[in-house]
């Protein structure tokens, strides 16, 4: 047993006396003992993981055994899909609520690793070390850490004593503890207790489980994860590098996107600002004129008015920002273009180009909406809810005047939604109180169908303005609204929809079938 001072214990048959030893269980056995939160342990034998119980409380309970719910727990899974036309795969991944004992372990696994960083790094400082979703981490006042050091310190873990002050909880002995159900997985900086003017530490993050079946399958699932983390899959559709002679073309593709974006949402004119180098920042004077010079040259192309921001860049490059003016004339920033000369230089990104030399590549981000709730938002009280039929998020509502007509509404309902439009059916009212509710929440049309209708096979169509449009067959209303999502032609349906002119009124529907679909 490690050395115990006198104030803290005065004599070792004292010490059995108030903490009599566990039971043995062969040569592997250890026996952890504690007071006032101080714990000592045997070696164990390298067939077993960890050799100490560290900083338990006086009385701490045993961690469950393998059979515990915690092993039933583990079908808990996740399903995934494994890719188009191919068969899913379940990925299993434990619980982490499935015992009290599971959140022992880790905590002791915690102290166990704190022991060996100590032993293998003698001036390493331990700092807070608790368990966590699906694991745990400690904090070490250390020299970087690399990869190679966690299998060192993995492999020092199954080794001799160590003895730590904690309250706990930890596992009565670290004998109950499956070394081959714990792994090191990484290590990364970390500002002390989170704050960012603190110094910074090396973190390790680990892993443990009450069994090895466990860790695979939580392994698995980090590898699935990691293979379908959108800022792999997708990190060429926000985020672009590029040489220095390009900045003009790709910032020119940029706004066209942006523009095109925007326009779709019906936003037309913008307030667009410059804004360059403040007094700090990074880079050289050069590659800040170039991109400069080449973002004025982007705005110029596209024939916008622009203001220019002095000093009003970002540290790492100048930008480009769009406010759009909504129905009310008020502005709001939304679109970011920003030239980022930092992370390339931080990220040591190189590229060779046609002379066979490395080059340093200039980073371009884009922020097309901006934030998405901000930019729902500015939606919203631009058309004042009156959203254009393909952004509606009901696009048609169905009213049968009495339920007698109710199965046929569900079927012409049926039908639409299979053509991919955003209809529902609303009954169990008067029919004045049904077309008042459609038109207080904005819905764009509203089909009645009577007993007529019903033996016609056709709709009785209402816009949301309290405008009549006609009756029409079902397969004609479902083609002109097709054709009207998909062209820009402004027929008798869109006016009915945000005006009342008498000569949109008169436009005839066969405008729709004549016109040039929008590509």
């Amino acid at each position: 047993m490690a050395t115990l001072s006198a104030p803290l214990l005065r004599s070792h048959a004292h010490r059995r006396a108030l903490f009599p030893p566990s039971p043995r269980r062969g040569p592997t056995a250890a026996v952890a003992t504690s007071l006032l939160g101080f714990v000592a342990c045997r070696p164990l034998s390298s067939r077993r993981l960890p050799n100490i119980a560290a900083r338990s409380s006086s009385t701490a309970p045993p961690s469950a055994p393998e059979t515990s719910q915690a092993t039933d727990d583990a079908a808990a899974a996740q399903t995934v899909a494994a890719g188009e036309g191919k068969e899913e795969k379940r990925v299993v991944l434990p619980t982490n609520e499935s015992s009290e004992g599971l959140l022992r372990i880790r905590h002791t696994c915690a102290h166990v690793m704190a022991m060996a960083v100590q032993k293998l790094f003698p001036n390493a400082k331990v700092t807070i070390g608790p368990w966590i979703d699906n694991g745990f981490y400690y904090d070490f006042d250390v020299e970087p850490l690399t990869d190679k050091d966690l299998k060192k310190i993995k492999k020092e873990m199954v080794r001799e004593e160590w003895w730590d002050l904690c309250a706990g909880p930890h596992v009565e002995s670290t004998g109950k503890i499956n070394r081959k159900a714990v792994e090191l997985e990484s290590v990364a900086g970390a500002y002390w207790r989170g704050n960012e003017n603190n110094q910074m530490l090396q973190r390790i993050y680990g892993t443990a489980w009450e069994n090895e079946d466990q860790l695979k399958a939580y392994i698995h699932f980090k590898e699935e994860a990691k293979r379908r983390d959108h800022r792999r899959l997708g990190q060429d559709l926000d985020l672009f590098s590029i040489q220095e002679d390009q900045i003009r073309d790709e910032i020119r593709g940029v706004l066209d996107l942006t523009e095109q974006i925007l326009g779709q949402f019906g936003f037309r004119g913008y307030e667009i600002n410059l804004s360059t180098r403040p007094e700090k920042s990074v880079g050289n004077d050069d590659i800040w004129e170039k991109a400069t010079i080449a973002l004025k040259e982007a705005l110029d192309d596209k024939g916008w008015e622009y203001k220019v921001d002095e000093g009003g860049g970002a540290f790492y490059g100048p930008k480009i920002d769009l406010k759009i003016e909504d129905a009310l004339g008020r502005k709001w920033q939304c679109s970011t273009v920003q030239v980022d000369f930092n992370l390339p230089e931080r990220f040591d990104i190189t590229y060779v180009d046609s002379n066979t030399e490395k080059k340093r590549p200039i980073m371009i981000h884009r922020a097309v909406l901006g934030s998405l709730e901000r930019f729902f938002g500015v939606l919203i009280e631009h058309y004042a809810g009156d959203f254009p039929l393909w952004l509606a998020p009901t696009q048609a509502r169905i009213l049968p005047v009495t339920d007698n007509e109710l199965q046929y509404c569900k079927e012409v309902a049926s039908e639409m939604k299979s053509r991919g439009f955003r209809v529902e059916v609303c009954h169990g009212e008067r029919l004045p109180k049904l077309i008042r509710n459609a038109e207080t929440q904005k819905v764009p049309l509203m089909a009645v169908v009577g007993p007529k209708e019903v033996q016609g096979r056709t709709l009785t169509i209402r816009s949301r303005h309290n405008e009549e449009i006609g009756t029409m067959p079902v397969d004609e209303f479902i083609t002109d609204l097709n054709l009207l999502l998909r062209t820009s032609l402004r027929c008798r349906f869109f006016y009915l929809l945000n005006c009342s002119s008498s000569y949109c009124r008169a436009l005839d529907i066969q405008q729709i079938h004549n016109s040039t679909p929008v590509v």
